[in-house]
């Protein structure tokens, strides 16, 4: 993702990594046998054409090589992606807090191994340690916890589809803590990403609402047998 950074518009990188949420749905599907819906793909579709409309990359700077920062932003989406797919699998056998704790060690270990991060690190001001101290808590740790966890309820499509809407509550929070007002493209793609996020869920609910109507159903039944007997 770095890569893509240094050679492309942010605005396109940010857009071109949350295709994770098509390539988590097609993987889903392929590799974990899980099934389609019309809220989930409708969705995830809304919820990357609100993003494109909330980040705008079409008014970036097109200078140097486009392509390979757009296929570095790729490869971060296929790696998130993966990431969340392994998780699925997994999720029901093994321990979350000890599973991220070794992955965010293992993260580390590798990273530090990278030519001149440790030093780098090691430069770092007090305040800046903070900021990164408050950026691992909210992000890899609590962040991932959360994610582990709603894997554990709901496909990895609807729980990736879910996290699109970062966005329009950072804009909302944008907006409470430092009275930065959204512009009109960042409300509408804000509003567009949130209705890709709703479908999913109404789908839940209605099902999980039919269900319990089933249930119900069910249960008059049988105390109809036991008066009538």
């Amino acid at each position: 993702m770095v890569a893509s950074l240094s050679q492309v518009h942010p605005a396109l990188t940010a857009t071109l990594v949350q295709t994770q949420v098509i390539m988590v749905i097609v993987g889903e599907l392929i590799f974990l046998g899980g099934r389609l819906s019309r809220g989930i793909v409708l969705g995830g579709l809304l919820g990357l054409l609100g993003f494109v409309v909330l980040q705008e990359p079409w008014r970036g700077s097109w200078q140097g090589p486009v392509w390979w920062g757009a296929l570095w932003a790729l490869v971060a989406a296929a790696c998130f992606s993966t990431m969340l797919l392994v998780t699925k699998a997994v999720i029901q056998r093994v321990d979350i807090f000890g599973l991220n704790m070794l992955r965010l060690w293992l993260a580390a270990l590798i990273l530090g191994c990278w030519p001149g991060a440790l030093e780098g690190a090691l430069a770092f001001s007090p305040w800046l340690w903070l900021l990164a101290l408050l950026a691992g808590l909210a992000g890899p740790t609590l962040g991932r916890l959360h994610l582990m966890l709603a894997v554990r309820h709901i496909s990895a499509s609807q729980a990736k589809l879910i996290t699109l809407s970062t966005p329009a509550f950072a804009l909302v929070m944008g907006w409470l803590a430092f009275a930065d007002w959204p512009t009109s493209s960042q409300l509408l793609g804000g509003g567009i990403i949130l209705a890709g996020v709703a479908l999913p869920l109404w789908e839940l609910w209605r099902r999980h609402r039919q269900s319990l109507v089933v249930d119900l159903a069910a249960v008059d039944g049988v105390q109809a047998d036991a008066e009538g007997r």
